[in-house]
């Protein structure tokens, strides 16, 4: 039984090697189902291609998709954004100034 919730608390956390993308968080605390917001923006605005595929791998690219619909556009670098747009097919994020709530 003490096996199985270890193993369950494992899935439920990210890699170690997301700690240089997630340098304001503790990855071992995280959980990847919980903060999934946090996680992507981090990831596309910071990290690399491995980050990324292990995302893709793990949650799938219509959750992700769902994920950046509710993430607003300013919270992207740039290049970042125009990545996301690129490989996940998406035309239009919401736009927030960073004062107001997101709008469509």
């Amino acid at each position: 039984m003490r096996k199985k919730k270890m193993q369950q608390k494992r899935k439920d956390r990210l890699p170690d090697f997301f700690q240089e993308v997630m340098w304001s968080y503790d990855v071992q605390k995280i959980s990847i189902n919980s903060a999934k917001k946090e996680i992507l923006v981090n990831t596309l605005n910071y990290g690399q291609w491995h980050h990324l595929e292990w995302l893709v791998r793990r949650w799938g690219k219509k959750e992700i998709v769902e994920i950046l619909k509710e993430i607003p556009e300013s919270e992207l670098r740039p290049p970042a954004l125009a990545l996301a747009k690129v490989l996940f097919k998406i035309h239009k994020l919401p736009y927030a100034l960073r004062s107001d709530k997101i709008r469509s």
